[in-house]
């Protein structure tokens, strides 16, 4: 039996405003993305699988 495995989450790792839903070691451009006022940092969740793997999404979760 296979079990799909869950997309990765936007949870802030140690209480940090920057969250790392796919971290790339590798990647060569790291994109730090503000949402708009009164929404979040999931909002950025698509852009995940839509940027070439030289890029590295990390979404910032404002208080």
């Amino acid at each position: 039996m296979q079990i799909d495995q869950p997309k990765p989450s936007l949870t802030p790792i140690a209480n940090s405003w920057v969250t790392y839903p796919k971290p790339n070691p590798e990647a060569k451009l790291r994109l730090f993305c503000f949402h708009y006022a009164g929404g979040g940092a999931a909002i950025f969740r698509s852009w995940i699988d839509s940027l070439p793997s030289t890029v590295e999404i990390c979404p910032i979760e404002l208080p």
